[in-house]
């Protein structure tokens, strides 16, 4: 698999340091085969988010956050849990999607209960009461949509 990166210029470079050119009459940015429009490619927040730009936040014990990447549709989020550290139930309008890279974490989402441990991914829709509880350390990705306004705001 290879990920990609998009610099200012709108040139795509993957990670085993290929360097593909923009398309030059159109601008089309190409991600495994899908093409976006340029002028629809939006991130509010930069092309790059470096992690020293993103500051990390304990927004509950033992529950840090690091806003990432941000357009105007799809906010990414790191988070990184503690053993034992808890997400209570709660809602919020925005899609969720995650990824656990690291650990081990209980979620209920429902009346659902399961553990996701590294490779593991979980989708819950917007409007759905959800929890976590980290087992063990845990390093989790979330995308958000549309971003939520209190990440991006705690953030900067």
């Amino acid at each position: 698999m290879n990920v990609i990166g998009i610099n200012k210029v709108g040139s795509v470079r993957l990670v085993d340091n290929l360097e593909c050119p923009p398309h030059n009459s159109q601008q089309i940015i190409v991600c495994t085969g899908l093409k976006i429009p340029s002028e629809d490619f939006n991130m509010a927040d930069g092309y790059h988010v470096p992690p020293k730009e993103a500051n990390q936040v304990e927004m509950l014990p033992g529950v840090h956050r690091r806003t990432m990447g941000t357009t105007d549709e799809t906010m990414l989020c790191e988070f990184f849990l503690e053993r034992n550290s808890m997400v209570p139930p709660h809602s919020h309008n925005n899609d969720q999607v995650g990824y656990v890279v690291r650990g081990s974490v209980e979620y209920t989402v429902g009346d659902e209960t399961f553990i996701c441990t590294p490779g593991d991914s979980y989708a819950i829709p917007g409007g759905i009461v959800h929890s976590a509880k980290a087992l063990v350390d845990s390093l989790i990705i979330d995308c958000f949509s549309p971003p939520r306004d209190d990440y991006r705001t705690e953030a900067r």
